[in-house]
């Protein structure tokens, strides 16, 4: 999404900005119904499988057995890491990388299996994965394990195989950046999260039900009653997948009376974290689709980086001592990207302020001040040095004994909900 040059763009290039935004998610949704009209069996998925990742250790179990399912033809390909244009914290992500992709296996039916390697073992079986048939890969893939480089033999220390640079280039001219992921027909899926979307898209294309997909995303139902269990929230006033997961999240904490704390950081562009266009265009389109999924109106946006961030957060103390600080967020998202409202001036902002059931009069006093700063500064410390995490919506769940479970983004409230169970002795 990251298509302003700048962290406060002046209007016109605002305005700009938010008229291509809006166009990606609109040629996006015409591309989803030509695929439907068009598109015949079998269907070409072209598989991106990085030897140490994880979630692409995974996603190659995953695959087998779509494999069988479907009239798909596989052809997969090696790719390395994504740079670090795309990936600003490798260390931290191949950590998180790890980590999450062992919480989210057995909620699969699927088992991680780990092994440490070298940067030569890691060289050697790409090699060696790319000399295999095609439809010999994805079991060869899974035989290999995910693969965890050893201590102190970092990535940046590891040779690129010719065959991997091939892949590399395969999945930068079809616009992406990262392992774990499947093209179909333009449309890319990242990790387990989005199969039971390209699934759905299978079952359209062969005229089969979809109430029983080999991979459907778990519930977000929680338990009953979590109100011993404590829940923070970091949500940010600029992120599209904040937009369709804040709201979803309230509800689960609402639905369980888990004790919540609301912890907004700053966008991660405007906290220094880069960007490219393609992963701009990726968010976009993906947050569409998982609105989709969902039913969430998503969308008719205006972009809100910048000062209309930093003047929502200005008003964000006096929303809370209004006991309305949850209701203030959800209106400024819901209004900034589903409604096509432009918090950049007072007019946007009175909208929000009144669709949030307060008064803009009153508001209007506490605009601009900078009381809000040392509390998401404080906030932001707390997601980068407490949780090792970097992106929102991020979440940390703990218990009266001081156990915590942390993870990022709109698709991991179910896990949330699963950890609530857990925690819970359920």
């Amino acid at each position: 999404m990251n298509l302003a040059s700048t962290n406060n763009p002046p209007a016109p290039l605002r305005y700009l900005t938010s008229l291509a935004e809006r166009r990606m998610v609109k040629r996006y949704r015409a591309h989803q119904n030509a695929i439907r009209a068009s598109t015949k069996p079998p269907f070409r998925l072209d598989y991106f499988h990085q030897v140490d990742d994880p979630h692409s250790y995974l996603v190659a179990l995953a695959l087998r057995q779509i494999a069988t399912a479907y009239p798909v033809d596989i052809q997969s390909h090696v790719v390395s890491p994504p740079d670090s244009m795309n990936a600003p914290e490798p260390a931290l992500l191949h950590e998180y990388a790890r980590r999450d992709a062992g919480q989210i296996a057995p909620h699969y039916g699927l088992i991680m299996d780990t092994r440490e390697a070298s940067a030569t073992d890691i060289e050697r079986c790409e090699v060696e994965l790319s000399s295999v048939p095609q439809d010999q890969f994805l079991d060869k893939a899974a035989s290999f394990g995910a693969l965890i480089e050893t201590p102190k033999t970092g990535a940046a220390t590891r040779t690129t195989s010719p065959p991997t640079r091939e892949g590399n280039k395969l999945r930068r001219r079809l616009g992406h950046f990262s392992s774990a992921t499947v093209c179909f027909e333009g449309n890319w899926y990242w990790g387990l999260d989005r199969l039971y979307l390209l699934e759905s898209l299978l079952c359209e294309l062969c005229d089969r039900p979809s109430d029983h997909l080999l991979f459907p995303r778990p519930t977000e139902s929680g338990p009953e009653d979590a109100s011993k269990l404590s829940l923070e929230i970091f949500p940010s006033l600029r992120s599209p997948y904040t937009a369709i997961g804040f709201d979803r999240a309230i509800a689960l904490a609402k639905s369980t009376g888990v004790q919540l704390q609301i912890r907004p950081v700053l966008p991660m562009v405007m906290r220094g974290v880069p960007a490219t266009m393609a992963k701009g265009r990726y968010i976009m389109t993906d947050t569409a689709r998982e609105a989709d999924a969902y039913g969430i109106p998503f969308g008719d946006l205006y972009d809100p980086i910048g000062a209309p961030v930093r003047r929502a957060y200005s008003l964000y103390p006096w929303a809370r001592s209004m006991n309305r600080e949850i209701e203030f967020l959800s209106s400024f998202l819901v209004n900034a990207f589903s409604r096509g409202v432009n918090a950049a001036n007072n007019h946007g902002l009175r909208q929000i302020v009144e669709f949030a059931g307060l008064s803009w009069p009153e508001g209007k006093k506490h605009l601009d001040t900078n009381q809000w700063v040392a509390e998401i500064e404080e906030n932001q410390r707390v997601l980068v040095d407490e949780l090792g995490l970097w992106g929102v919506p991020s979440f940390r769940l703990r218990d009266a004994e001081g156990r915590t479970f942390c993870t990022w983004g709109q698709d991991r409230i179910w896990l949330v909900a699963a950890e609530m169970k857990r925690l819970m002795g359920q």
